[in-house]
């Protein structure tokens, strides 16, 4: 019997033998639902996503899964549960496919967790896990989770929680902190954190992997090229295979001598392409990384070399040095620009919306000009900062019906963006609640002028409802585009 709880509420997930499903050779489709009367085992073919297995007494909930042509049969599998933050379950399991084939894998993806409170996402969490392991013959030394963004944090605080979970593949966060869900002195899993250079949360994932390192939990850090989103499935396996390589050493996961060799080559190649793109420090980590695995099981008298090669060279040392300086200023301008908005969402005054456009011209005007990466980079990363400051907050004062506060972020958004047709969308919602009616449609008619055009998707909101049918509706849309949520 495994046990696993979050949150005080406990669901006994039983390691069932209910049997593997039969199924037919890999056809590359999804399905949409498992067909009627049959059980889930029997409905879940391998090599094949299915996009929704509804359970529970009124089958409410449901999940993706997918299970790999690869796992062995008549054996308890070794599973991974994917939380993406808008509950696309589906498109969670399908970024991992490659690396259930490669590990012999189960994916379990839930479309019910979402950005929210935790209270909502861990009894979700519960009911799925209760319907997993007594559904599914489940490796209970195997189980693993994953997100991105809120996901990841949900991911994190899960496996910290519980006790019970093997390793965590955090992508876009890492643990939060704000809720008090941190790994503590002790704490029991390994930890890969997948992070974009140009994410927001670039820094942050470095301060955990800090954090990790001073409690002696055993992680690693993956970078890629790219802003905040989920990585492509190859920095998803080369994750998994840390993992599965680090759980063998330490605590005899079982793993073939194939996936070790296999695992081995990927992180090599890893480390050469970093050291190609001049992401020297990133290289010297995976070089470490795989030294500090591998060492005992190969020859690999060439690493060291590398290592000296790379941290011995100036351009090395002008690297690391630019990074920490480009981090203070990284904190500076984010610590500026939400103090900010806190400002403006006090007083509001004219005054203090020209001092955030003031210091956003500042930052524009430094940072334009210079095309080196880092410096394209943490731009980016102040960017996406702001913008995603800006909906949270604003997100959360909707959700109390502060819609006169939210307009506040919004109009910060349409100073900051005003080439981003959602920052307008964003605005016209919230005139829209504040029946502003003149305001809603020279919002909507800048989104139009910006390419946005997808008129059903606005007509799905409600705060829209009583502007669909009149005129200045009818002549502003046409196309397709889409709102974010």
């Amino acid at each position: 019997m495994l046990s696993l709880w979050i949150g005080g509420d406990t669901a006994a997930l039983a390691q069932g033998n209910p049997g593997r499903p039969e199924s037919p050779s890999n056809s590359g489709e999804v399905a949409d639902s498992p067909p009627t009367g049959q059980s889930h085992t029997a409905v879940l073919p391998p090599g094949q996503l299915v996009a929704k297995i509804a359970y529970g007494l009124d089958q409410s909930e449901s999940y993706a899964a997918y299970l790999a042509e690869s796992a062995a049969p008549n054996q308890p599998l070794p599973v991974l549960f994917v939380f993406d933050p808008a509950a696309r379950g589906a498109l969670a399991v399908e970024t991992f496919r490659e690396m259930a084939e490669a590990h012999g894998m189960l994916l379990v993806g839930s479309n019910d967790s979402r950005n929210g409170p935790y209270e909502r996402n861990f009894d979700i969490v519960n009911r799925l896990f209760s319907e997993i392991f007594n559904t599914y013959t489940i490796d209970g030394e195997r189980v693993f989770l994953s997100g991105f963004s809120g996901g990841s944090r949900l991911a994190a605080s899960v496996a910290i929680l519980t006790g019970q979970i093997a390793g965590v593949i955090g992508c876009g966060a890492a643990f939060d902190s704000a809720a008090g869900y941190i790994p503590p002195p002790g704490a029991d899993f390994l930890y890969v954190g997948v992070i974009g250079y140009q994410d927001m949360n670039f820094l942050e994932m470095g301060y955990a992997e800090e954090w990790l390192d001073r409690l002696a939990i055993e992680n690693k850090r993956i970078t890629f090229e790219g802003g905040h989103r989920w990585p492509d499935p190859g920095e998803l396996l080369r994750a998994m295979d840390w993992i599965m390589q680090a759980g063998h050493a330490q605590k005899g996961m079982p793993l073939k001598k194939s996936r070790i060799d296999a695992g081995l080559e990927r992180a090599l190649q890893a480390a050469r392409n970093y050291k190609r793109a001049g992401r020297l420090v990133d290289a010297i980590r995976e070089y470490r990384d795989i030294q500090e695995l591998y060492a005992n099981l190969y020859a690999l008298d060439s690493i060291p070399w590398a290592i000296d090669e790379i941290r011995d060279s100036d351009t090395y040392r002008e690297l690391v040095n630019r990074m920490e300086g480009l981090a203070g200023e990284e904190e500076a301008w984010t610590t500026r620009f939400r103090g900010l908005a806190e400002a403006i969402l006090q007083r509001g005054s004219d005054r203090e919306y020209g001092k955030w456009e003031a210091a956003w011209g500042r930052f524009r005007k430094k940072y334009d000009a210079d095309t080196a990466p880092l410096i394209a980079d943490m731009q980016k990363r102040v960017e996406g900062f702001v913008f995603a400051f800006c909906i949270e907050r604003a997100n959360a004062l909707r959700t109390d019906g502060n819609y006169d506060e939210s307009l506040k972020l919004s109009r910060l958004l349409t100073i900051a963006f005003p080439d981003r047709p959602y920052a307008w969308v964003r605005a016209a919602e919230d005139h829209a609640r504040l029946e502003n009616e003149q305001e809603v449609f020279h919002a909507l008619g800048k989104a139009v002028s910006l390419g946005f055009s997808d008129r059903a998707a606005l007509e799905a909101r409600a705060a829209f409802a009583p502007y669909i049918g009149r005129d200045a509706w009818h002549s502003l849309f046409g196309g397709v585009a889409d709102v974010p949520d």
